[in-house]
Formats: C-alpha cells, structure tokens, sequence
C-alpha cells in the first residue's frame, strides 16, 4: 500500500520513512526523559554557639547549645516549619554526644532524610575548662563553643525526592559496611 505524503513535502518524499522514525524516537525519548530535578528550599548556613558554664550544670549548657541549634536551623532553613521529627532528631544528636573536656574537639557529622527533607549538619564542637580558687575550695568552668554548618533541601518533585533517598541510602549503606567490618566489634 503506497505512503500518503503530504502534498507540502514532496521534495522530502525519499526522506519521509527516515523523518517519521526520527520523529517516533524523538517522542519516544522525551517520554522516557528524566524529570528535572526541582527544590522547594535550598539552604546552606552557619552559626556559633557559646556557653559558660559550671562543670557539675554542663547537661544544661549543652541542652541549651541543641535548643539553639534546633532554632536556628528550624528559622532559616524552613522559616520556623522544620519537621518535628528532624528537630527532634537534632537534638538528640547534640545531646547525646559526649561533650567531655577528655574528647573536646570531635566533629558531629549526621545526614538526615524524612518526606522529602534532607538536613546535613556539621558541628565542630570545642570545650575548655578553667579551675578557679584554692586548694579544697577550686571549681571549674567550662566553656563549651560550637560552629555549625548545616544544609537543608527540601524537595519539590518526585525526581529530587529519589535523589535525596538516594543519599539518605547510600548513607545506611556505609553504616552497614562499618558495622559488617571488624571495627564494629569494638562496639561492646
């Protein structure tokens, strides 16, 4: 059965098998086509922290320091809408990391993913302590800084939700290589 060919290209006439695959392939990859990644929020940021405090009261210097933290990411990278469970998570992180003068200047690094929002913070923390007074009446005080980098994402499609789970997952991956590796035995 003859091809119909539009009146308007019979120039194109030994062309027009060729246009035609090229034109199904053409649709054929944009509907294959990536999406583009889109964010609703980008954030990255920096901020320090400082407390004074007596040695016995450092609990409460640090919980104040997370509750800073929390703040501060929370107002910037989200305008105060940060998730609960990422502000919780936050805190946990700072609190529950030994903030002892023996192990002063160990760096926080955590990553984390929840619907669609990934948070990477870095803390660099620093305690010093200063023993005042006389033998049998010295106390000591602590001052405990911290320098917080953080970057937030917030996504705006599917396609920069997978990317995200994507870091979120390759994150776990290299916690299941630590803890399958014989450095995770030291662990008890």
């Amino acid at each position: 059965k003859p091809q119909t060919i539009p009146s308007t290209f019979p120039t194109l006439y030994p062309l027009y098998p060729i246009l035609i695959t090229m034109a199904e392939q053409l649709q054929a990859s944009e509907e294959n086509k990536e999406e583009e990644i889109v964010y609703k929020k980008l954030k990255k940021k920096e901020s320090n922290f400082e407390e004074n405090t007596k040695e016995k009261e450092m609990t409460i210097a640090v919980g104040k320091i997370a509750d800073g933290i929390v703040a501060a990411v929370g107002a910037y990278a989200s305008g105060g809408s940060l998730l609960p469970v990422l502000m919780n998570q936050i805190k946990e992180t700072v609190v529950n990391v030994s903030w002892s003068t023996s192990e002063k200047n160990e760096d926080i690094c955590e990553q984390f993913f929840e619907e669609g929002n990934y948070l990477f913070l870095l803390i660099k923390r620093e305690t010093k302590t200063e023993k005042k007074g006389i033998t049998g009446f010295k106390s000591t005080t602590v001052n405990i800084k911290a320098n917080v980098k953080f970057f937030y994402a917030e996504a705006g499609n599917d396609a920069a939700v997978e990317l995200l789970q994507k870091r979120a997952t390759a994150e776990a991956q290299d916690a299941f290589q630590f803890i399958d590796s014989s450095e995770a035995g030291k662990w008890e």
